[in-house]
């Protein structure tokens, strides 16, 4: 029951909960009766006190009625996506219940996206939770713009462009940020040395992050919810986050490129961040998508063309030998 655990101790600090309201009011929106729906109408400071008890009583409900409900879990994918977190005809369980109400409420958050990384040591990710709210890069709730301050955040990864945000553009940010974070726990120095000695794979592993740490992303507007459960997540910031980890890059290679074909132009940025999305989709799952990386490139090269004042890509050249390295592994 390590999740429940997790959970209750999230919930324990009124900060956590206060920080969460937005991601809690959507997922019992569509609660329209009961003492849920009653404790709603009381207003957010009541919403933020009886947090706790709305969610044990959301979990008996559940268990109660042997299935998976749409308010409890808004979303249903396939086996082939997310085995670990695949419904089927089966009733939850107690901890899967509580497994989805912390990687959801504990969520890093923007409107309607909210990204999450199980299987990973939770005081790093509370850490993380925390430095964002310290260095007000995650605005409160009763705040203008609550949530992650994405302009912010994009600059201190080295990003100048603030693209349309979709569910895995906003990821990308979110998980780019994280490795900056990471690399900035020691001093430059120190981190060089460990890294120098243990090998990065095995730094990555000693502060928290192992074989099995999953990316988990929620889309929950008003109307279709979505859910992505992405793996192996060490494996991706090895292979293309290795340089920067290493200390032979500033900013990163891989950000600044992919970030460079987005078109910010009013009238190219809807198709940009669609394509760009698509491909960050098969981008975080640890494949690239050749025909949709060509369709950015060839969109942001005819809209520069039709300008006639090219800006270009940055950094390809890094991208495409980092390409060729990550294919030539499984040769």
């Amino acid at each position: 029951m390590k999740y429940k655990k997790m959970l209750y101790q999230f919930l324990s600090n009124k900060e956590n909960r206060s920080y969460a309201l937005p991601i809690f009011e959507r997922l019992i929106q569509a609660i329209r009766h009961g003492e849920v729906a009653e404790v709603r109408k009381s207003g957010r400071e009541k919403l933020i006190e009886k947090m706790p008890e709305i969610f044990e009583k959301m979990k008996n409900d559940a268990l109660k009625k042997e299935r998976y409900v749409a308010h409890i879990f808004p979303t249903i994918i396939s086996p082939e996506l997310a085995p670990n977190f695949y419904i089927g005809k089966e009733s939850p369980t107690e901890d899967e219940i509580y497994r989805f109400f912390y990687l959801i409420i504990s969520g890093i958050y923007k409107g309607p996206y909210i990204v999450n990384l199980d299987n990973i040591n939770e005081k790093l990710i509370s850490e993380f939770r925390r430095d964002l709210i310290n260095e007000n890069l995650l605005v409160l709730p009763f705040q203008k713009g609550s949530g992650i301050d994405i302009k912010k955040l994009l600059s201190l990864i080295g990003v100048k462009v603030v693209p349309q945000l979709t569910e895995f553009i906003y990821s990308f940010v979110i998980v780019s940020f994280f490795i900056s974070w990471i690399k900035k726990l020691e001093r430059k120095e120190e981190w060089m040395k460990k890294v120098e000695e243990l090998g990065l794979s095995s730094m990555l592993e000693k502060i928290g992050i192992r074989d099995d740490t999953t990316l988990v992303i929620f889309y929950i507007p008003r109307q279709k919810k979505e859910m992505y459960y992405i793996p192996r997540l060490k494996k991706f910031f090895l292979t293309w986050y290795k340089d920067f980890l290493e200390g032979k890059e500033d900013t990163s290679s891989t950000v600044e490129f992919i970030f460079s074909t987005y078109v910010r132009n009013e009238q190219y940025r809807e198709l940009s961040s669609s394509l760009l999305n698509k491909f960050l989709y098969y981008f975080l799952n640890g494949y690239v998508n050749g025909e949709l990386l060509n369709k950015l490139i060839n969109l942001k090269v005819s809209y520069e063309l039709k300008q006639k004042q090219p800006c270009g890509f940055i950094k390809p050249k890094v991208f495409f030998t980092n390409l060729e390295k990550y294919y030539k592994g499984f040769l």
